[in-house]
């Protein structure tokens, strides 16, 4: 069984989420896979959340950040999605640090990750370093 996790920036355009969707079917074509491990946050992480729901047989696993500032709660409605919450962190709140245990709860669940790029920087990068040294199978598409 394979679990694809998938990582990408919140803000994403219009041509960009066609680019993904394509990139998605491409993917269900070739890997077939058992489970979509997604973040739980506008943008990339509910396309493909949505796009798995909508189009396919695949079990979601959608991991939701203790800061929620950028989550987006309709994803709790789509079928065949299961909710992974990070508990708060007993240390701090600050946002960067609970985002990054979410990102390497993502990685640790995904056999390879999916990462949709516009940039080099930010929470995608992070994961994409955290995969890397985690040694985990990993294709940048470019969006």
């Amino acid at each position: 069984m394979l679990y694809l996790g998938f990582t990408g920036p919140r803000q994403i355009e219009i041509y960009q989420e066609e680019k993904i969707v394509r990139h998605l079917k491409k993917l269900n074509d070739e890997h077939a896979p058992a489970f979509a491990v997604t973040g739980a946050c506008k943008g990339v992480d509910a396309c493909v959340a949505r796009w798995f729901a909508e189009n396919t047989d695949v079990q979601n696993i959608i991991v939701v950040p203790a800061a929620r500032r950028w989550v987006d709660d309709r994803l709790y409605a789509l079928k065949r999605s299961v909710f992974l919450e990070m508990p708060p962190n007993p240390v701090t709140t600050n946002e960067a640090v609970l985002y990054r245990e979410r990102n390497e709860k993502l990685v640790e669940l995904a056999d390879k990750l999916v990462a949709f790029r516009h940039h080099v920087r930010g929470g995608t990068q992070m994961t994409i370093d955290i995969a890397t040294k985690a040694k985990k199978l990993l294709e940048i598409v470019p969006i």
